[in-house]
C-alpha cells in the first residue's frame, strides 16, 4: 500500500503517530497518509482482527460532507497505515488565534457539527475527544465556512493496534464521565464537547484553560463554568441557552440524542449578516502574524469588562497544574488577541454610513469610526506592529481580528485625536499609526 503514496510532508504529530501530506501516484491526487505503530508485544487475535475489520469498515463506509473521508485502512506487521481526504482549510484553533467566531458563525458551526455526528452515531461510531483540532472549516462560494470533523475514529484505532489506551483530548473540553480510563463515548458526552466547542469559540478561548484535568472534570461537574455571556455579551439568549443545555454536567442534564439537539437549535432564528459586495464595503483580515502553534491550544478566556470605556489588557493566566492523566491536545499555550478595531474612512458624500463634519487632522470629508475593544490575553510584546493606515481614497471596513464586517451598532468617534489618545495612554503597544 505504502508504495502508491509519495510522502510529500509532515503535517503534524500526536500520540498515534505521524500525520503526512502525500500524493496518490495512482489518482493523481493529495492525500492525507499516517501510519500507527503497533507495540511489538501487541498480540493480533482472530478477534481482534475481526473487532478491527468491523470497526474501519465502518470509518470507511461514512461519506458525508461534514465528515473527513477515510480512502483506505490496512495493516501490516509494523501496524496500521490509513489514508484519508486532505482537508486544506484551517482547523478551529488555528481560526480562534484571531480571535473569537461570530454569532452566526458559531451557529453554522454548531449545525455542521450535529449533522457530522448524527452521520456517525447512525453507524455506530462516536467521538469521544473533540477539541478545537477536530475540527477544519472551507470557505464556501455562498459566503461562510463549511466545518468538517476530521479525526473521527482516531481515539479507537489507535488504542486497537497499540494495545493501550491512547487518548487524544483536550482535558478543558472533555466530558466529565469520560475522564477516566478506557473511556465509552456515546451520544451525550459528544454533544457536551460540540456545546464546550461552540462556548469556546463564541468566547475567543476557555476560562478552564490554566486547569489541570482533575480540575476541569470537577469544575464541570460541579456546574462551575461562567456565563457565556460574561465573555462574549451580544450572543442572543436562546442559542446562549441552547448551549447551556449541551454544556449540563449531569449527562442526563443533556440532550438524550442529535435529533433532539437539532430540533432545539432549527428552533432558534439567527440573522445571517450581509455578505461583502464589491464596491461597498470591504472587510481586510490584518491579524497579528503568529509562530505555528506546536499543538491545537485552547486560550483562556477573560469575561468582558462592560463598565469600562477604554480596553482593558488581561494578563494572561499562569498555571502551575500538573496534566498528566491525560494526553492534552490544547491547554495553556496560545494566548490569543480577540481584538475588534474597525477603521473606516468616509469620502465626502460616498460609502454607506453618513457622520457629521467636523475639524480633526485628517483632510476635509475624513471621518474615523472605532470600535469599543475587547481584548483577552493581548500579549503586549509584539515585534511587528498593526499599521492602521488612514486612507481617504477608499471606503475600508478594517478589523484586526475577524476579517468581517463591523458590528452597526459600533460607536462612531470622529476625528483621529480620539485613536491617538488611546495609543498614548498605553493600552494598544501591539499597534501604530501610519505616517
Amino acid at each position: 500500500m505504502t508504495d502508491r503514496y509519495r510522502i510529500i510532508k509532515l503535517i503534524s504529530k500526536d500520540p498515534a503517530g505521524g500525520m503526512y501530506l502525500a500524493e496518490d501516484t495512482t489518482l493523481e491526487r493529495e492525500v492525507v497518509f499516517r501510519h500507527i505503530d503497533t507495540d511489538s508485544d501487541t498480540e493480533r487475535t482472530e478477534e481482534w482482527a475481526e473487532e478491527f475489520t468491523k470497526f474501519s469498515g465502518k470509518l470507511c463506509a461514512l461519506q458525508h460532507p461534514n465528515l473527513q473521508t477515510i480512502y483506505d485502512i490496512s495493516t501490516d506487521e509494523g501496524g496500521v497505515s490509513i489514508v484519508t481526504q486532505y482537508v486544506k482549510g484551517e482547523s478551529l484553533a488555528e481560526r480562534l488565534e484571531r480571535g473569537p467566531l461570530q454569532q452566526f458563525g458559531a451557529y453554522r458551526m454548531a449545525t455542521d457539527l450535529l449533522e457530522a455526528l448524527h452521520a456517525a452515531h447512525t453507524s455506530g461510531v462516536y467521538h469521544g475527544a473533540l477539541h478545537t483540532g477536530s475540527v477544519r472549516r472551507l470557505p464556501k462560494a455562498t459566503g461562510g465556512h463549511r466545518y468538517i470533523i476530521v479525526d473521527l475514529g482516531l481515539n479507537t484505532l489507535a488504542t486497537m493496534v497499540k494495545g493501550e489506551d491512547v487518548h487524544i483530548a483536550d482535558p478543558v473540553l472533555l466530558a466529565p464521565e469520560l475522564h477516566v480510563e478506557n473511556p465509552d463515548p456515546n451520544v451525550r458526552a459528544d454533544l457536551f464537547m460540540l456545546g464546550q466547542l461552540c462556548y469556546t469559540a463564541l468566547a475567543g478561548g476557555h476560562p478552564f484553560a490554566d486547569k489541570s484535568p482533575e480540575q476541569c472534570a470537577a469544575a464541570h461537574l460541579a456546574g462551575e463554568l461562567p456565563p457565556l455571556l460574561d465573555f462574549a455579551p451580544g450572543v442572543q439568549a436562546d442559542f446562549v441557552d441552547w448551549i447551556k443545555h449541551l454544556t449540563a454536567g449531569d449527562a442526563a442534564q443533556r440532550p438524550g440524542s442529535i435529533k433532539q439537539a437539532m430540533k432545539s437549535l432549527q428552533e432558534i432564528s439567527i440573522n445571517e449578516p450581509e455578505p461583502n459586495i464589491p464596491g461597498k464595503t470591504q472587510a481586510i483580515g490584518t491579524a497579528v502574524p503568529q509562530p505555528p502553534p506546536t499543538a491545537q491550544a485552547v486560550p483562556t478566556a477573560e469575561p468582558v469588562n462592560q463598565d469600562a470605556q477604554q480596553t482593558t489588557v488581561h494578563e494572561p493566566a499562569t498555571s502551575t497544574a500538573n496534566k498528566k492523566p491525560i494526553i492534552v491536545i490544547a491547554c495553556l499555550s496560545v494566548l490569543i488577541v480577540a481584538a475588534l478595531i474597525g477603521v473606516v474612512i468616509m469620502n465626502s458624500g460616498g460609502g454607506d454610513e453618513t457622520v457629521d463634519k467636523q475639524s480633526s487632522g485628517l483632510p476635509d470629508g475624513v471621518k474615523v469610526h472605532l470600535h469599543d475593544v475587547v481584548t483577552i490575553n493581548t500579549m503586549e510584546n509584539r515585534q511587528k506592529p498593526v499599521t492602521i493606515d488612514l486612507e481617504s481614497d477608499k471606503t475600508l471596513d478594517w478589523t484586526v481580528a475577524i476579517g468581517a464586517p463591523a458590528s452597526m451598532k459600533r460607536e462612531q468617534k470622529d476625528g483621529v485625536s480620539y485613536i491617538q489618545s488611546l495609543f498614548a495612554k498605553g493600552k494598544f503597544k501591539e499597534y501604530a499609526m501610519a505616517n
